[in-house]
């Protein structure tokens, strides 16, 4: 896939426990192996594990250490993701100005953790970015709980959602209202543990 056509906005989403973080991480790392990409990392609850995983405490650190070793997940280990997606964009603006622009690629483990992200607010920042993200050749994969917990421009202008087990008729009722079939909606309250399925958006 060339850089310009590169539209990935991925939306994982399930229960506790059910596989969110370990699947986002192993998507990643396919999409790396696809073609050389910067990935940038928000990881507060320490999920993201591997021999490709660097941590770092300031964004001074992580652009050094992406700069010295592009490969593998770079994560900045601070409180609020936002500092982690105007990071990514930064990287993503810089490659842009490349002759042979390289894709950047933000994964956000819990993206309530983002400027005080909620079903009501979505930070201006986030959503120029996240409505943008073609335009800086700037991929996302986030996961949350709940679809409630997130703005419903995430969702909804996302390219493919990822359903874990998610229990309860309101969650399934906000699923169905972003266009997952009712066949999808009827097996997902009985996956096992770290099954999923797949529901592509028009993104």
């Amino acid at each position: 896939m060339r850089v310009g056509e590169w539209n990935v906005a991925i939306g994982v989403v399930g229960g506790p426990g059910c596989g969110k973080s370990f699947y986002a991480q192993h998507r990643a790392r396919q999409l790396l192996a696809q073609q050389p990409t910067y990935c940038i990392a928000h990881d507060p609850t320490m999920s993201i594990r591997g021999a490709d995983v660097h941590r770092y405490r300031s964004e001074a650190e992580l652009l050094a250490g992406l700069k010295a070793a592009p490969a593998g997940i770079h994560v900045l280990d601070v409180a609020d993701g936002l500092r982690v997606v105007k990071l990514a964009v930064a990287v993503g603006e810089a490659a842009k100005r490349q002759p042979d622009p390289t894709p950047t690629l933000l994964v956000l483990d819990e993206i309530v953790a983002v400027g005080n992200m909620s079903p009501s607010y979505l930070d201006p920042a986030v959503q120029e970015a996240y409505a943008m993200r073609r335009h800086v050749h700037l991929g996302w994969i986030f996961c949350s709980q709940r679809p409630q917990q997130a703005h419903p421009s995430v969702w909804e202008l996302s390219t493919e959602l990822v359903i874990f087990r998610v229990p309860t008729r309101r969650q399934l009722d906000r699923l169905e209202d972003l266009g997952v079939p009712a066949a999808t909606l009827d097996a997902i309250p009985n996956l096992p543990k770290h099954r999923h399925v797949v529901h592509r958006v028009s993104g």
